[in-house]
């Protein structure tokens, strides 16, 4: 709360002391000390600030803000004599402020601030310190120049351009490694790259990426729900890829007919020593254990009917010894 005070305290500074615009008339460079004092840090005064500005000569008009769209406004600007006041509202809060001119070259004054935050006060003081050119010269606080409008837009606009490439290239990321974590949160900047990531899952290396990320298969599962695809077209792509790259593991673990087809050409009717000695050694023992692990079991119809497969697949309970 506090911070937003001191924001928006300082925001109405910037709108009350910036350069205003007044065409080609020579301009008045003015130093501002400013002392900010807030109803929450009863006896302690936040750090001075020293501005300087190029304002319009003879104090004639209000202050401006130096950016067009800035949504606070001065309001109520009477001069009488030496001393200048003005009210000021922004969105979150109004307040008032005074100025007393001490000769051509000096002033005094103070601004309140009131906010649902709480409320502030500002002491201000300044002298003139020569003249300045209000197209060029810029507003300088504590030695830093205050960038322009122009330079605002283009520092937002260079900024957009590094935010969008850094999305661009995470989203890049998340479709080579097929992780769908940013394309299913909420305003992801990835949701415009979906085409992409489900184009991807329907080849096999794609699919073969979300299938191994988790065991469970609820990744998979995710993935086919994000993109609106049926598992077995999915499923039959990641086998051609398993089988084309010789990742029999993949084979035994998730596609089981080409497991079986695989098992009866390589496995079936070899001893361990034999079996293991080939690329096929690792595939051989995890299916044989598979088989196994479930007792081999066949339902009626599969025992009418067995296949060559089952045949050799059988085998292996026999013929690789533990």
């Amino acid at each position: 709360m506090l911070s937003n005070l001191i924001r928006l305290a300082v925001a109405s500074v910037i709108a009350l002391i910036a350069v205003s615009s007044f065409g080609a008339q020579n301009g008045e460079r003015w130093e501002y000390q400013t002392r900010m004092q807030l109803e929450q840090m009863e006896g302690m005064a936040l750090p001075a600030m020293t501005m300087q500005v190029c304002n319009e000569p003879g104090w004639k008009t209000p202050p401006k803000g130096q950016q067009q769209d800035s949504d606070c406004k001065i309001n109520d600007y009477q001069k009488t004599g030496n001393t200048m006041s003005w009210s000021i509202e922004c969105p979150e809060g109004k307040g008032r402020g005074e100025m007393t001119l001490q000769g051509a070259d000096k002033f005094t004054g103070f601004m309140e601030f009131s906010s649902d935050q709480g409320n502030m006060r500002m002491d201000m003081s300044g002298r003139r310190i020569g003249n300045c050119d209000p197209g060029s010269d810029p507003v300088v606080v504590d030695g830093a120049a205050v960038p322009t409008t122009a330079e605002m837009q283009q520092m937002q606009a260079d900024m957009g351009k590094q935010i969008e490439s850094a999305n661009t290239e995470a989203c890049a990321e998340s479709i080579s490694a097929m992780q769908l974590t940013l394309f299913t949160l909420e305003g992801s900047p990835c949701a415009k790259h979906k085409p992409a990531f489900c184009k991807r899952l329907q080849t096999g290396d794609g699919a073969m990426q979300v299938v191994t990320q988790d065991a469970s298969g609820e990744t998979l599962n995710q993935a086919l729900a994000y993109c609106g695809l049926q598992k077995d077209k999915v499923m039959v792509n990641a086998c051609k890829q398993a089988s084309a790259t010789k990742q029999w593991d993949f084979l035994g673990s998730h596609c089981k007919a080409d497991a079986d087809a695989l098992a009866q050409k390589h496995c079936a009717g070899r001893d361990y020593t034999s079996v293991y000695a080939t690329e096929f050694g690792s595939f051989c023992t995890h299916y044989a254990a598979d088989l196994m692990s479930d007792g081999g079991a066949t339902t009626a119809a599969e025992q009418k009917e067995e296949t060559a497969v089952e045949k050799g697949t059988k085998l292996l309970k026999d013929l690789i010894k533990w």
